[in-house]
């Protein structure tokens, strides 16, 4: 049974969500309280993240605009200035990853509640299987609210009664 599936793994006592071969986040077993399997925006607050990128995205086109009136009809370019061509990339790339949807799972911990992202979704039979040893390994209520799949193991039930 694997314990790991498309980013997501369980690595000595914790659940991390892995990327390019490095620990992203890290969630201690103990803590977890409940998992649910879910379909939709991949970020936790994609609301937040759009108006963030949109104020990046204000500083980067303002920094352009500077450094294409430098180009046209001189002047003193301040690096800074320039530099904020820079923030509007990363403002596009954070709107991007805000819109970004797909299979997650939320972790519910003792203190707060984690949104870990698959990175490719898996096939059904490989995320029961993620899940079945996920179940095993954990002990926690584990439930689906994704459209099309169905999972729920006996502590979800019991819970639901």
């Amino acid at each position: 049974m694997p314990l790991q599936c498309s980013g997501i793994a369980c690595i000595d006592e914790d659940i991390c969500e892995v990327d390019h071969g490095g620990v992203r986040v890290r969630v201690k077993i103990d803590d977890v309280r409940r998992l649910t399997l879910g379909w939709g925006f991949q970020s936790m607050h994609p609301k937040l993240q759009n108006a963030f990128g949109v104020g990046l995205l204000a500083m980067g086109a303002w920094g352009l605009f500077h450094l294409l009136n430098w180009a046209v009809f001189g002047g003193p370019l301040i690096i800074w200035e320039a530099a904020l061509i820079l923030c509007g990339a990363f403002g596009a790339a954070w709107m991007f990853a805000a819109r970004r949807r797909g299979l997650y799972i939320d972790i519910d911990t003792t203190q707060q509640r984690y949104r870990f992202a698959f990175h490719q979704t898996p096939s059904l039979h490989e995320l029961h299987e993620f899940l079945d040893s996920l179940d095993q390994h954990l002990a926690v209520p584990i439930s689906s609210d994704a459209p099309g799949i169905a999972y729920e193991n006996e502590r979800a039930q019991r819970k639901a009664a």
